[in-house]
């Protein structure tokens, strides 16, 4: 894989993990102010912090790779 496209790839997955902690804090706010119920607000933090785990491992894993 060229190193620019390694370097893309990162950053598309750094800059979406931390929207997906942004959709987690967000989230919260929403259910202190009573937009959301609590098990609405229960599946959506699962699956925004489900996509930080994946965007965090796809992004140690792109970054462990080496060239030839």
């Amino acid at each position: 894989m060229k190193k620019k496209t390694k370097e893309r790839i990162q950053l598309f997955f750094s800059i979406t993990g931390v929207l997906a902690f942004c959709t987690v804090i967000g989230k919260m706010h929403d259910l202190d102010i009573d937009k959301i119920t609590v098990g609405q607000a229960i599946v959506q933090f699962v699956i925004a912090f489900l996509y930080l785990l994946i965007a965090f491992a796809a992004y140690h894993a792109i970054g462990n790779t080496y060239d030839n």
